[in-house]
């Protein structure tokens, strides 16, 4: 008997393709002048934003572009830069892209019914969920709250967050 269901956030729940991380980093390393594929971001998609743009910068084309057009600033501090610019980027398409999935609103009254607890998991930031989240909740048929968020102490990096449904 399946007695929980555990759903991603951007790309399983809501945001059809990931497309406010994925446009978001984009633009975040273009501000910089730095061209990053699609591919290279979806590679990692899923971790908390602050290490997928380390895992991005390990990559030695990302470094060569970073010291071609940002020579004055050390790798050490490109992290910081563009994450500062990603969360820039993000709130100005989060709320945009918040649209449940097809299929979700079935999801959440077949789990209902059948008495089966749903949790969600997510790369996004606590400021992040907080534009997300009332969207879901207004396109959901049944009232979905957000009364119980918990970020587990298993890991320090850990981005993981559970949203619980209420009636």
């Amino acid at each position: 008997m399946i007695e929980a269901l555990v759903l991603d956030w951007a790309g399983t729940t809501i945001d059809y393709g990931c497309l406010a991380p994925v446009s978001s980093f984009k633009k975040a390393f273009a501000h910089f002048g730095i061209t990053i594929s699609e591919p290279l971001i979806r590679q990692d998609m899923g971790l908390d934003k602050q290490t997928h743009i380390q895992k991005m910068l390990n990559d030695p084309d990302i470094q060569a572009s970073w010291q071609e057009h940002q020579a004055d600033v050390p790798l050490t501090e490109a992290g910081k830069r563009i994450y500062s610019q990603f969360q820039t980027e993000v709130k100005a398409v989060l709320a945009e892209t918040a649209t449940l999935k097809p299929g979700m609103n079935d999801l959440i009254a077949f789990a209902e019914d059948h008495n089966i607890k749903l949790a969600t998991t997510t790369g996004y930031t606590q400021a992040m969920l907080d534009q997300v989240l009332p969207e879901a909740a207004r396109q959901a048929t049944a009232r979905l709250t957000t009364s119980h968020l918990n970020r587990p102490t298993m890991s320090p990096s850990s981005s993981r967050y559970v949203a619980t449904r209420h009636d």
